[in-house]
């Protein structure tokens, strides 16, 4: 398991408050002294429009006894600030609550004995965001050893070729560890300071990929690697990933976003024939 490591910021989050009401009674529910709470002990306000703050539960007039009315609420990035505090450093939301009764203005109420209320919260997470630092990394089990005629003695250079295709919005920096079979690390095929890095696909003003981007590198193995990666019986692969231009811009992923690539190995050796083969 590897934990998640880095930040990632919703563009257009959404919640959606649905009530059907039977009462004769039109609410208000005012929401005050709203705050977010992040991991680094910082408060945002979340600011309201007017519009939505108090939110109002409409009622069926005395005319309207034994119907049921709706009431729907769209609480997104064009009435507040929900955009600013919707991200993964977010902890925790206060808050308290004023309710009012007949919130626009006196009416005749009732309420009956089959009178009720459904409310139904919907939170609509659109894939519009940006993200930075986001680590994945997962472990494969490898073995390199290929017989007699395949081992390190005769190997005289070794090179990995890395081929991708990248059609997400992501820029994505790749690292490959090699470690024995207690997981200890070894080696790694990239310069630490220098890891494998796939530009992200070429994207619009809107966050949309419309073109791929492509890319190739080839690493020659010093003898000390080739020597680790014979002594390696596990691989880590690790992704370090932030949307396009540094995790600064908002990006939209599509159903045709993808990613290919191609991992290839060649080495050149020397084989001592006995004469008979």
């Amino acid at each position: 398991p590897y934990d998640f490591v880095g930040r990632i910021q919703l563009a257009d989050p959404q919640i959606h408050l649905e009530v059907s009401n039977s009462f004769g009674v039109p609410f208000g529910i005012e929401l005050l002294d709203l705050e977010a709470r992040f991991k680094d002990a910082s408060m945002t306000p979340i600011i309201l429009g007017p519009d939505i703050n108090p939110i109002i539960i409409d009622a069926p007039s005395i005319n309207q006894v034994g119907e049921t009315v709706e009431s729907l609420t769209a609480i997104d990035s064009n009435n507040s600030n929900i955009n600013d505090i919707a991200s993964t450093d977010l902890t925790g939301i206060q808050f308290s609550v004023n309710a009012l009764g007949n919130p626009t203005g006196f009416m005749n109420n009732f309420i009956l004995d089959t009178s009720h209320l459904d409310v139904n919260v919907e939170v609509v997470i659109p894939m519009h965001l940006r993200a930075e630092g986001l680590e994945l990394a997962d472990t494969f089990d490898f073995d390199i050893g290929g017989g007699e005629d395949f081992s390190q003695e005769n190997v005289k250079s070794f090179m990995f070729q890395l081929e991708t295709e990248n059609g997400l919005p992501l820029e994505i920096s790749t690292q490959v560890y090699f470690l024995d079979n207690n997981d200890d690390y070894l080696d790694s095929l990239f310069n630490e300071q220098n890891w494998n890095i796939l530009p992200s696909g070429v994207i619009d003003d809107d966050g949309k990929v419309i073109m791929i981007t492509y890319n190739k590198v080839e690493v020659p193995l010093t003898d000390a690697q080739i020597e680790n990666v014979f002594m390696a019986e596990r691989i880590m692969i690790k992704a370090m990933m932030e949307t396009t231009d540094e995790g600064t811009k908002d990006i939209k992923f599509y159903s045709t976003n993808s990613l290919g690539f191609k991992l290839g190995a060649r080495a050149e050796v020397s084989v001592t024939s006995d004469g008979n083969n």
